[in-house]
């Protein structure tokens, strides 16, 4: 067996052990649904603009709350590519302190 084949399977899964991503994409809707509302509210632009900023940091946590009410094991430990998709998803919560943090040290 290759590595490709190897690979398709680990994917395949995930994808299947996990609906084809459905708790992220119902998580993405609701935030794209909170970013429509700060958007339309009449608040000042620096305001919306960290909500929205703030925004991309709900991803895992609303997503993890979608998986749990699909019954979807979204820290599924058998397969060994999990982890590393996981690390990949937290990473706006890192963009979200750094580009907070460079808007305090700009003051």
């Amino acid at each position: 067996m290759n590595i490709n084949t190897s690979l398709q399977i680990l994917l395949n899964d995930i994808a299947k052990k996990q609906k084809k991503g459905l708790p992220f994409i119902m998580a993405s809707i609701f935030i794209w649904g909170v970013i429509t509302i700060i958007t339309l509210l009449p608040l000042d632009l620096i305001i919306k603009n960290i909500g929205i900023l703030s925004c991309g940091a709900l991803l895992f946590p609303v997503s993890i709350l979608c998986a749990k009410i699909l019954n979807v094991d979204l820290f599924y430990k058998e397969n060994p590519l999990i982890n590393g998709l996981l690390m990949a998803t937290n990473n706006q919560v890192l963009y979200l302190i750094t580009q907070l943090s460079q808007r305090e040290i700009g003051k």
